[in-house]
Parts: structure tokens; C-alpha cells; sequence
């Protein structure tokens, strides 16, 4: 299962896919790529609307982030965040490396 990704509005993704379009890149909007069932837990966002304060690289999560409760389950390889503190916290695991309790 993938990670979660976080995307910045207006961001396009290109694709090398090998037997689609001859193998040349093609660019497709979140939505289209959600579409053919890839990174179905991904969704747009600011930094500023997610993050305490990425202006002073402090990532962590902020209240109503859309990154809480929006991960996957990642045990056993991925049991607690980067503080050490226990995966999940609420009612399911958080996007990035911080946990919010």
C-alpha cells in the first residue's frame, strides 16, 4: 500500500507509464490520477492549512489539519511517530511523521 501524499494546489503529475501513450509522460490533475485508483487517502492543502508553522520548519500537525486521521496503516513496520509516541492516536493514523494526540 502507498504512503499518503500531500499536494499543493494547482500541481500536476506527470507519468512515465510504459505501454500508455507509447510510454511518453502525461500529465494528469489529482482527480484523474485519484481516478484510475492510485493514492486514494491524497487530497490538496496549503502548508499553512496543515502545519503548526512551516515557515519555522515545525511540521507538526495543526488542530483541524486535514492530515489527521488520514493515513494508512503502516505496522508493523511504522508503530509510533518521530517523538516516539504510539500510532494511532484518534480514531485512525496521521499523514507525515508527527502524530497528533
Amino acid at each position: 500500500m502507498r504512503a499518503p501524499r500531500l499536494w499543493v494546489p494547482a500541481c500536476v503529475i506527470t507519468l512515465g507509464l510504459a505501454g500508455t501513450n507509447g510510454g511518453t509522460s502525461v500529465t494528469s490533475t489529482l482527480a484523474q490520477w485519484k481516478a484510475l485508483g492510485f493514492d486514494a487517502h491524497s487530497f490538496i492543502s496549503t502548508a499553512a492549512a496543515l502545519f503548526v508553522d512551516p515557515a519555522t520548519a515545525n511540521y507538526q500537525l495543526k488542530t483541524g489539519s486535514l492530515a489527521i486521521d488520514a493515513g494508512v496503516n503502516l505496522s508493523p513496520d511504522v508503530v509510533a511517530d518521530i517523538n516516539g509516541f504510539p500510532r494511532p492516536q484518534r480514531a485512525a493514523y496521521d499523514i507525515g511523521c508527527y502524530e497528533m494526540p
